[in-house]
Parts: structure tokens; sequence; C-alpha cells
């Protein structure tokens, strides 16, 4: 039973188990259906004995990872398996468990301490009650996952077929030319706008830098004065000069564009939609192709001679629908996917504590 496996669910379903050779006499321990494992050591005291459930029936000469150890439940009817496993899971378990951990570099865990920490359950008809309703979720999201796995296979499949022209859209039949993308577009790079006006504080208008492109965590204003050549639109391409070279389609509205971040400016021949799927491919391989000893950079010149096979402007725009609507898709069903996640902590939160029951306590007599 795989030492990540067991840290990465509150359910174990069977799909991680890794072989390894057992030698003639060596004492191992078996893992059975109901028994609850727990990781013994982790980077951060946080992460310590996550409890896992396993929840499939267990073929003979599965065992518990070295790394990580268990216990198996010999009161039927007392405590339900999978509620442990997410109630060490939940705030409550983690502050619990990562006051036991000891350690610096890494934390570890005595199994015999967690074994002595006292709990406060509910009977085991609400803890089942609980389990069954974190489960339900549990099922959803692994089932939302599952198809936003087919559809990016599908979006990646259409991206070989049409990117490339093996699969041609009705309508279409001419042939593609290859040309350098400084015929078709501009790269144009970001100012160096001073780090004196930047601001946390939601004033000025907002900085997009390179890490922007990847994350909102930490976005920045700039209140300072700035030529309006480099004010952003949405639906501008961007992309970033440092590190990985990928297209972002911008979508966060009126902003400036930074120093190392860069923006392609279309022609009437170029498709903003067709090229965002198009230079993927490329900049990926001309990514690998850059020496670099710490971060990789990338230049204007770059990209402008990247050459490329292009449709018609019009077929280059049917291609960019077909594949928007296919990362639409794909967006929809992550929202969904992460919104969910939300749904189950909030449940965790209030089931594991108490806050919420579902099953009716006994009015007083």
């Amino acid at each position: 039973m795989a030492f990540t496996e067991v840290m990465a669910d509150a359910r174990l379903v069977g799909n991680s188990l890794e072989r390894v050779d057992v030698r003639k006499g060596e004492r191992q321990n078996e893992v059975s259906r109901g028994d609850v494992l727990f990781n013994g050591s982790s980077e951060t005291p946080e992460e310590v004995a996550l409890g896992a459930v396993v929840d499939f029936d267990v073929p003979q000469g599965v065992y518990l990872n070295s790394f990580c150890f268990g216990y198996r439940l010999t009161r039927p009817g007392l405590i339900d398996p999978t509620y442990l496993s997410y109630f060490f899971r939940s705030s409550v378990g983690r502050e619990i468990v990562s006051g036991l951990a000891q350690g610096s570099t890494r934390y570890n865990i005595a199994k015999a301490k967690l074994l002595r920490v006292p709990l406060s359950l509910p009977s085991f008809e609400e803890q089942n009650a609980a389990a069954t309703a974190l489960t339900q979720v549990d099922d959803l999201i692994a089932q939302i996952a599952l198809v936003i796995a087919k559809k990016r296979a599908i979006k990646q499949g259409m991206m070989q077929e049409l990117l490339t022209g093996r699969t041609r859209l009705p309508g279409f039949s001419g042939e593609w030319r290859v040309r350098r993308l400084g015929e078709v577009l501009k790269f144009q790079v970001g100012y160096p706008f001073s780090s004196g006006y930047f601001t946390d504080v939601p004033s000025g208008v907002r900085l997009v830098r390179n890490r922007d492109l990847r994350a909102e965590d930490a976005v920045v204003y700039y209140a300072g004065p700035f030529a309006s050549e480099y004010l952003l639109a949405d639906n501008d391409m961007l992309v970033g000069m440092d590190g990985d070279f990928e297209p972002v389609i911008w979508r966060g509205g009126r902003a400036l564009l930074n120093q190392r971040v860069g923006r392609l400016r279309m022609s009437t021949a170029a498709s903003d939609s067709f090229l965002s799927h198009a230079l993927v491919r490329p900049l990926k391989t001309l990514e690998g192709e850059t020496g670099a000893t710490t971060v990789k950079h990338l230049s204007h010149q770059d990209v402008e001679s990247i050459a490329m096979p292009l449709p018609s402007r019009d077929e280059q725009d049917a291609i960019g629908r077909v594949l928007d609507d296919a990362e639409a898709e794909v967006f929809c069903l992550e929202a969904r996917l992460t919104a969910t996640c939300a749904i189950k902590r909030g449940m965790m939160q209030e089931l594991l504590t108490g806050r919420t029951r579902l099953v009716p306590t006994e009015a007083p007599a």
C-alpha cells in the first residue's frame, strides 16, 4: 500500500498498489478492508498522520508500507473506520495530531502516542451517517475529475488534428502556408514600471507580472504615470518571458503590461484564438531548447522567428472557436470541481465538529 496514496485520500480503493519483493521469513503487516492507515512522517506537522480507511476488498498479499502505520478496529459498532479517517483530516483532527508531531526538518509521530489520544465521538449511527454523506461527496468529486480528464484528452486530440491540418473543418480545403510569426504579429515587451508606485491596495491600475499569468494570490497595483500603449484589455494574448513560455489569454480587465511579460499583437492575417492554441507546442519546444542555469528567458526575436503552417484567417477563426468551446467546457467542469471540494470542506467542518447533526438527538425525558 503506497505511502503517497495513504496521504492523498481519506479512502483507499487500491488504485496505487505497488509491487515489492518480500523475502522468505520476512515479517510484514497485511492490510484488510476497514483498516485505518496513517503516514508516520511528513515535512510539516500539519501533514503527519493523515487518516485513510481501506475501502476495498483486499487480495491476499497486500502489505502496509514501512513509512505508515495502521489500526484495526476490534469492536464493531463502536467506531466507524471511514468516519475516523475523515476525522483525522478535519481541522479538529489536525489540531490533535500536529501537537503530537516531533522533529525539526522532518516530523514524525509515534503510533502508541496517537493510540492514547482521547476522542469525543458521536454515536456509531451518527458517525456512519456523516461518513456516508462525505463518501458521497468524494464519489462525486472523483466522477467530476474523471470527466475532466476525458475532456482534456478529447481536447488534446482535437488540437493534434485541427492545428496540424490533418483534420479539416467542413467548408475548408485550401493549402496551409508556412509563415514566420514576425510576418503576422508583433511581440510587445512590457515596461519596467517603478516599484516605488507599487501597492497591494486597489489603487491605480492593476499590474500584470510574470507570476500573474499563473496565479492570483498576490495582486499588485501601480499608482504612477504610464503610457497608454502598455494598457491591457480582455482577450489580449500574453506570454511570460521567464520560466514557463506559455500563451495566456488575459481575462482580468484593464491592466498594465509589466517587464518580462510580452503581448502578441496580431495582424489581420492571424487569429488570437487560433494562435493561443497553436503556439503552445512551439513555445514549449523553444522552452526546452533554451539554455539557462536557473531561469529560462524568452526574447521577442525568439517568438517572431517561429515558423509554422497557417491556414486562411477564416479557417483560423473556425478552429479557434472549436477549441475555445472545448476549453470552456473543461473550465466549467474545473469550476464545478472547485466548488464541490469547497462544499466537502464545509461539510467536514460541520459534521466532524458536531455543529451540524445528521441523526436527531433524543429529546429529554
